[in-house]
């Protein structure tokens, strides 16, 4: 079980400042999505309000920074030196709202990437080390997300390299469920201690459809009795496509008494 101070709900910057009044009818923390264009343009006086805003609320924030076209452990160094620039953006907006956990991708691609797999893996770990530091001195906690590799190992071996309480995983039940031949219970006992963070959302294991929990074939319950099981305590962040839609999300889990008030 969790309790409501432990669940978000994901929505991109400009959606949130256009539906404040929603999220303040239904009481959501709010995990804010920034994509490069909204890092380089959002004037610094508009994140000022937006805090001064939530803090009226009582409301948390989490961040999600940009992913699209970015890879920290890309082949290409111009791409590693502008992954870092885009990750370090977005831990300066932590530090502004004074949020302390941030979700992060690692963009590994298992389809181009696994060829040369140690390759990449050195690209990224250099800069982890650098984002990572970065975080600890803003104390802010990164979860690095899995996409759809097919098992833990890839989160695995990046946290091990770069070992601090800072640096830990987003689980996201939706993209295991879509890109890994493993089940939930692999990936939950081998990630552990580590997981700071699950995005929940659901699908036919076809596509990222990231629909309502419980319309799709992700067993829910597993997951919950797993993370009981083992002690673990992470922040939740629902990923869904609309207002009804968590809403729906919301009643499964308070149905299902996983979610307390």
């Amino acid at each position: 079980m969790f309790d409501s101070n432990q669940l978000f709900i994901r929505v991109p910057y400009q959606i949130l400042v256009e539906n404040l009044k929603t999220v303040f009818k239904h009481r959501f923390n709010v995990e804010v999505y920034f994509d490069a264009f909204l890092l380089d343009t959002t004037p610094l006086s508009d994140l000022r309000r937006l805090k001064k805003i939530m803090e009226g609320s009582g409301l948390q924030l989490t961040l999600h920074g940009p992913f699209l076209d970015l890879n920290p452990g890309s082949l290409d160094s111009r791409i590693r030196e502008i992954t870092k620039h885009r990750y370090l953006q977005a831990l300066r907006i932590c530090s502004f709202w004074e949020v302390t956990q941030i979700a992060l991708h690692h963009g590994y691609n298992p389809i181009y990437h696994s060829f040369a797999y140690q390759e990449w893996l050195k690209g990224s770990i250099e800069v982890w080390e650098v984002v990572t530091r970065e975080a600890e001195a803003r104390g802010v906690t990164i979860g690095i997300e899995n996409a759809f590799e097919d098992g833990p190992n890839v989160l695995k071996d990046v946290i091990s390299g770069v070992p601090s309480p800072h640096l830990g995983c987003c689980l996201d039940v939706g993209h295991l469920n879509v890109g890994s031949r493993l089940g939930l219970e692999v990936w939950v006992m081998e990630l552990d201690q580590h997981i700071v963070e699950i995005h929940l959302h659901d699908n036919d294991g076809g596509s990222d459809q990231h629909s309502t929990i419980g319309e799709g074939e992700i067993d829910f319950r597993q997951l919950f009795g797993l993370l009981n099981e083992l002690g673990i305590n992470p922040l939740f962040t629902l990923e869904n496509n609309s207002e009804e839609d968590f809403l729906r999300s919301i009643a499964w889990l308070k149905e299902n008494g996983v979610l307390t008030v």
